[in-house]
């Protein structure tokens, strides 16, 4: 059970009792005063009536007497007759006085009793309604304090929901900023910054949609609540109103009465007072409950304008939001295609400018190159004059050879020296071996005997000539290649 619930059945209980106490008081008091009325009214009556009979009685039986004595002897009997008849007429008039006494003190002992019933049951009564005021002065309470606990639990639940609803914009706040800090760009930044507002505004709406509407509930509990107040209020008033009116009866009824004590009265008077009273502060509070309800009336329509002034500001903040993210992602869509076309421009004129550079770094490096050529030709065709020198050197030893072969003695002699010189190369390679054993740096020594130094002198010239033939049949290989080379080049460029 919620405190809802709870308020509306201590405030059922509250007014159940009042009214049943109230109402009870009036049902049993009443009954007795009508009877006791009812009573000592009969009685009052009769008494009267009886002396009527009586006298009549009296007056009939006297003038019988002097009618049958104005008739003579038999008047006479008659008259016996009528004097006899008195005698009983004499007793049934003490009886009948008997009677009256009698009838006259239960008038006076139910006078008593009633007047002694009237102040006990009037200062009962009068107690009842000062309870039963004192009963709606604390019914008045309870239900503002149960009505104020309520509303401050409503209010405790609206105040947490708002709260939450803060910490869920201050979380989505610190993301944005840390996905901000995160971005590989300011546009990044700057996109991802837009969407967080869309968010965060969305977000904002939905509490202020929230928040008011819950105002706009609490304000609209309070008027049902103040509107009961006022209904429980006419219906305060006009149980006021009955009692102040049976006060005023019973009052008159008093004073309608003979042989009623002051007392009496003054308790009927102070009855009437008291009821008025009561009447009056009804009347007050139902004028304050009106009050209330037109008041919490008014609240109700207020609260919901601002309920809708708030969810119409949210909602213009989303708006503002999503337009300016919008326009944001369009400046951003507009800027990249202009720097696509910066680039793009720039992009052709570098690919331009490389193409020219490149142009250019292809005519200097044929040029380098053919350059490169022409001096690699040159100093070819240095060494190739070298080694032609060195051709017509063997080309005069070719001669001398002729000249030996057309003279056998010289020839002789020559293939002595060869045969000498057969074993001189086989005595040398031994001999150069050993020096290669024996020195390492045969090349650069110095100070070699005279055996080691004929041997290393031999070597090197062997290198040498060695190196000379490799070289020479080299550099007319690359000559070769470098005339065609060359030729492919000017034959390029002249195509161009």
């Amino acid at each position: 059970m919620n405190t809802k619930e709870i308020y509306l059945k201590v405030k059922g209980w509250f007014e159940d009792k009042i009214s049943t106490r109230l109402n009870s008081a009036l049902k049993k008091i009443t009954p007795m005063f009508g009877k006791v009325a009812q009573g000592i009214g009969g009685l009052t009556s009769m008494l009267p009536s009886m002396d009527g009979a009586l006298n009549k009685v009296t007056a009939g039986i006297n003038g019988l007497v002097a009618g049958f004595l104005s008739l003579g002897p038999a008047g006479v009997v008659l008259a016996g007759i009528s004097v006899a008849a008195g005698m009983i007429t004499d007793k049934l008039m003490g009886a009948a006085n008997a009677a009256k006494k009698l009838a006259e003190d239960h008038l006076a002992a139910m006078q008593e009793r009633l007047r002694q019933l009237k102040a006990d049951e009037i200062e009962k009564l009068d107690k009842a309604i000062s309870k039963a005021a004192d009963d709606a002065d604390r019914a008045a309470k309870a239900f503002d304090a149960m009505a104020a606990a309520y509303m401050k639990v409503a209010q405790a639940k609206d105040a947490t929901s708002a709260a939450g609803d803060a910490a869920d914009i201050s979380a989505l706040a610190l993301e944005r900023q840390q996905a901000m800090n995160a971005a590989g760009s300011e546009n990044e930044a700057a996109a991802i910054g837009a969407g967080y507002d869309v968010a965060i505004a969305q977000r904002r709406l939905a509490a202020a949609t929230d928040q008011q509407s819950a105002a706009v509930e609490r304000a609209a509990e309070q008027a049902a609540d103040d509107a009961e107040r006022a209904a429980a209020s006419d219906k305060a008033v006009a149980d006021a109103r009955d009692a102040y009116l049976l006060a005023l009866k019973k009052q008159n009824e008093a004073e309608n009465m003979e042989a009623v004590a002051p007392d009496v009265l003054k308790a009927r008077n102070k009855s009437v007072e008291q009821a008025r009273k009561n009447l009056e502060a009804a009347e007050m509070r139902r004028t304050a409950a009106y009050a209330q309800q037109e008041a919490s009336a008014e609240a109700v329509k207020q609260a919901e304008l601002r309920r809708a002034a708030a969810i119409d500001d949210a909602t213009a903040a989303v708006e503002n939001a999503e337009r300016a993210e919008a326009k944001l992602l369009e400046s951003q869509i507009l800027a990249e295609r202009a720097e696509y076309e910066k680039l793009e421009l720039e992009a052709e004129k570098k690919a331009a400018e490389e193409r020219q550079a490149a142009e250019r770094a292809v005519a200097d490096a044929r040029k380098r190159e053919a350059d490169s050529v022409r001096a690699s030709i040159a100093e070819q065709e240095k060494q190739r004059s070298f080694f032609e020198s060195e051709l017509s050197n063997a080309a005069q030893e070719l001669t001398n050879a002729w000249h030996l072969y057309r003279d056998k003695s010289a020839m002789q002699a020559v293939m002595d020296e060869e045969k000498a010189q057969k074993q001189a190369e086989k005595d040398w390679a031994k001999d150069f071996a050993s020096l290669k054993s024996r020195r390492r740096d045969w090349r650069t020594a110095e100070n070699l005997n005279v055996d080691d130094r004929a041997v290393r002198e031999v070597a090197l010239a062997k290198e040498r000539k060695d190196q000379a033939e490799r070289s020479l049949v080299e550099i007319a290989e690359n000559t070769r290649r470098t005339r065609e080379q060359l030729e492919s080049l000017l034959t390029m460029k002249g195509g161009e």
